[in-house]
């Protein structure tokens, strides 16, 4: 395979990801099997084309449970020094860097 066969590969996978992990946040509420599918869809497709998630898609889900996080809805922010503290429904935590 050619380097833009390759690009353009990893350019369809990233718009693919993105729009399964939308559909996830906005099926939380809702349908929260689907969104724990979609998440895993997410995931695997990145597993399988070695595209690092990035810090802003991994704020998107719940490492532990993979169920899409909703502000208000099953996610709380905590702010300690430098830190961001995301606290999933399912009691796990997780530290992001400001």
């Amino acid at each position: 395979m050619e380097k833009t066969e390759v690009a353009s590969i990893r350019e369809i996978v990233n718009k693919r990801i993105d729009a399964l992990l939308k559909k996830a946040v906005q099926a939380v509420q809702t349908r929260k099997d689907d969104s724990i599918k979609y998440v895993q869809l997410a995931k695997k497709l990145s597993m399988r084309h070695r595209i690092a998630m990035g810090k802003t898609r991994k704020k998107m889900f719940c490492k532990s449970c993979e169920c899409a996080l909703k502000k208000d809805y099953n996610l709380q922010i905590e702010t300690k020094d430098d830190w961001e503290i995301y606290i999933c429904e399912c009691g796990a935590k997780t530290k992001f860097h400001i």
